[in-house]
């Protein structure tokens, strides 16, 4: 008795993260993919990121020359608060992108697309559309001032245009 008991509770522990891992992957492919490209496009670059992808938060975290800052919110007034945080930012040559998966109709306070410029670095970000899914694609593109602009130019055409991706890196 103990022993079948046993195995209806792992068969129905089975099932459940089954349904849970498929549930969990609408459009995870479309990350994979977005990762497998972009990696591809840095190396041809000559840069070797650090990749970070977390199936939980359907997000994906790419960095190169990355360091820690000190940095003290700007007021709405033009000024600067007296308390500092520590962000994550990219060096002079660095870059810094996190691609997440949002439901669709999901409101954004800032207009996108949008350049938003920080002491140490500028922050692209924006929205994709993935037109076959529930999900869109908001993602953000932080680089340094000597970032090479055809390297970035190239990772914002990946990024708008994830659900066209072909099988091949160009």
């Amino acid at each position: 008795m103990r022993k079948t008991l046993f195995l209806i509770g792992i068969s129905l522990l089975l099932i459940v993260s089954t349904q849970a891992k498929v549930m969990s992957t609408e459009g995870d492919s479309e990350l994979h993919l977005l990762e497998s490209r972009l990696n591809t496009l840095l190396n041809r670059a000559g840069i070797q990121p650090e990749i970070e992808h977390c199936e939980k938060t359907n997000k994906v975290t790419i960095r190169f020359e990355t360091r820690q800052y000190i940095i003290h919110r700007n007021s709405m007034a033009g000024g600067f608060s007296r308390e500092a945080y520590i962000k994550e930012g990219p060096s002079w040559r660095g870059v810094l992108l996190t691609a997440q998966l949002h439901e669709k109709g999901q409101s954004y306070q800032a207009l996108m697309p949008q350049t938003l410029t920080r002491p140490y670095w500028k922050t692209y970000f924006d929205l994709t559309e993935l037109p076959n899914h529930n999900k869109n694609l908001y993602w953000s593109l932080s680089y340094g001032s000597q970032f090479s602009q055809p390297v970035r130019m190239q990772i914002i055409d990946v990024l708008r245009g994830v659900q066209d991706i072909p099988d091949s890196a160009q």
